[in-house]
């Protein structure tokens, strides 16, 4: 019994140190679906610690309950694609979509996943959030691709057909996590200076 616990312990710990080595921001920024599927690896966590040591799971029911609801939240808490064009920049998209009562700061981006296209949701800046009107449209520009003809990845290229759609009731469902990040004002210049690209 006590070899099947430390079994279980050092499942949990060599899930935690992958979760861990998975985060760092160049992670996150080179591979982004690495450091996604990384964090898969939590329900490993969560397995081995409860199988590990009853007090674990005393003091991690909450959290996984917490965990599990916002994610039913997010599931029924879908948007709607309502456009995607090509803009005249070569490789950018405008994506627009509807989430009623969505609300974001300057600075901020989400998570959009299109499961019919990639089951792994993708990081996007927000462009406007359609507040102002009470819209709930979600503007984004998406560079599909690095002044090439083709789209760099494949859920771009698939992005990017999507763009050929005329219907909008003909586009994929897609689900929203976000708004994530902050804006922080710098009050304390006189000149700021903003490039984007």
């Amino acid at each position: 019994h006590a070899d099947t616990a430390l079994f279980w312990g050092e499942i949990a710990g060599l899930a935690y140190v992958i979760i861990w080595l998975t985060s760092f921001e160049f992670v996150r920024r080179k591979w982004f679906h690495l450091f996604y599927l990384g964090h898969v690896c939590v329900l490993a966590f969560w397995l081995g610690g409860a199988l590990h040591s009853q007090q674990f799971s005393a003091f991690n029911a909450l959290p996984i309950a917490l965990y599990v609801l916002d994610n039913f939240w997010r599931a029924y808490s879908n948007a709607r694609l309502l456009e995607v064009r090509r803009m005249k920049a070569m490789g950018v998209l405008q994506v627009k979509l509807r989430f009623p009562g969505f609300r974001c700061y300057p600075g901020q981006y989400i998570f959009l996943a299109i499961p019919r296209l990639d089951p792994i949701a993708h990081p996007f800046s927000i462009v406007t959030d359609g507040a102002e009107d009470g819209s709930g449209e979600i503007v984004l520009y998406v560079r599909c691709s690095n002044g090439r003809d083709a789209p760099d990845s494949r859920f771009m290229r698939q992005l990017d057909h999507l763009a050929d759609i005329e219907d909008p009731r003909d586009l994929p469902t897609c689900f929203v996590d976000g708004p994530h990040g902050g804006y922080r004002q710098q009050t304390d210049v006189d000149v700021a200076m903003f490039i984007a690209g």
